[in-house]
């Protein structure tokens, strides 16, 4: 009785070990390690227009141009938000000299499969795309100050198939003795709030978790 009960044992101790050498290989061959994930990469394609300027977007090189130094701080602002999250903003203006972008998606408005095929240029997985846009408002009663708004529309967009992982709108108002100074300052606000909207949009989606460990 001793020696079958030994041998049940050393039995299940056998195939207890087996178990488990086939379910840790099975797991690493299907879940990936998070020092093997690479955080998932963006492009923004936000066409920015301040107060009586023309509207601008690095991906269309004909049209009018604007010398306001303002424009691109909402692409700033949600680079440096993207960023501290962990995510990697590709740096177009860095990539563009040795990238050509063709004309016809060259467009202030991409749609979804353009937005898509200038990422994949870029080697993205996400695209940011949208409109920021600054508008003059009123003087502000008994003040010199003059008031702005500012509305930012955006979607989050994956370049392999078009679809749309996150979306949102954000406004923003602000006042200032310069208009131009009040458009900048409301597009600012608008943008920090709809970073952190999309970012925990970003974070809630199962398609891009794939790429976050937290």
């Amino acid at each position: 009785m001793r020696v079958r009960s030994g041998i049940k044992v050393l039995t299940s101790g056998i195939l207890l070990v087996f178990l488990v050498t086939c379910t840790s290989a099975v797991w690493s061959e299907e879940t990936p390690k998070p020092n093997s994930a690479h955080p998932p990469v963006f492009l923004l394609l936000i066409a920015e227009q301040l107060i009586d300027t023309p509207i601008q977007a690095w991906w269309v090189t004909s049209g009018p141009r604007s010398n306001a130094i303002e424009l691109g701080l909402v692409e700033n602002t949600f680079a440096e938000a993207f960023r501290r999250r962990g995510f990697t903003v590709v740096d177009h203006q860095a990539l563009t000299p040795t990238i050509t972008v063709e004309k016809p998606l060259q467009t202030i408005s991409p749609d979804n499969r353009q937005a898509g095929q200038v990422g994949q240029l870029y080697k993205a997985d996400f695209i940011v795309v949208g409109r920021a846009i600054a508008t003059t408002g009123t003087l502000v009663s008994g003040s010199s100050l003059v008031s702005a708004h500012a509305a930012v529309s955006l979607r989050v967009v994956n370049t392999k198939t078009a679809e749309i992982v996150a979306s949102g709108s954000e406004d923003a108002d602000a006042v200032h003795a310069n208009e131009k100074a009040a458009g900048t300052k409301a597009l600012g606000k608008a943008a920090k709030k709809l970073a952190a909207r999309l970012i925990k949009a970003i974070n809630s989606r199962p398609g891009v978790k794939a790429f976050i460990f937290d």
